[in-house]
């Protein structure tokens, strides 16, 4: 099992379906049999979260604030799902997806990892690119209610994996993540 799904934070202001939208005419128009990409939208309106097709709406508020909810509903989503990796990024991301797959398979295997940074005295991978394994992700999904909703996203997943004994593996290249 040597699938990666690669998950798009979005959101449904004009400048950002801007981004989404090059995104979709660059990196994310690849297509490989072993990497599904996924652009995670929110939408309180709605009764439940779903799929359609490469966007994921989950019954979510906008705001940096309600990420982890977006995660957390994202993931449940996706448990059902054959993947090694999810790896988690955002629309000021340019991924080589490709490149990313070989690396991530090169690699010992891990629970958690990406660039890595550090806040409150926890060590965290960046929100720009973390990847997580498929036995970190159900640790998650199976233990939604420790996600600290107070914390950034990428942090408060941070949190989780220490509580869970996963170390961040920080050997990721800047070849793999491009912040704009």
């Amino acid at each position: 099992m040597n699938k990666l799904i690669i998950l798009v934070i979005c959101s449904n202001e004009p400048h950002y379906l801007k981004l989404e939208q090059i995104a979709k005419e660059t990196w994310a128009s690849i297509v490989n049999k072993n990497i599904n990409i996924y652009f995670l939208h929110h939408d309180p309106e709605i009764n439940s979260s779903y799929i359609d097709g490469n966007v994921i709406y989950c019954k979510s508020k906008a705001g940096t604030e309600n990420i982890g909810y977006k995660m957390i509903e994202s993931f449940n989503l996706l448990k059902k799902f054959d993947f090694k990796y999810i790896f988690r990024t955002n629309l000021s991301s340019y991924i080589d997806q490709l490149l990313l797959h070989k690396h991530l398979n090169s690699r010992p295997h891990f629970d958690y990892g990406g660039i890595l940074n550090g806040a409150n005295g926890i060590d965290f991978c960046s929100g720009a690119g973390y990847c997580i394994s498929k036995k970190a992700f159900d640790k998650i999904i199976n233990n939604h209610s420790l996600w600290d909703h107070n914390l950034l996203d990428d942090v408060a997943l941070a949190s989780m994996m220490k509580f869970f004994g996963f170390k961040p593996y920080g050997r990721f290249k800047r070849f793999n993540v491009n912040h704009v």
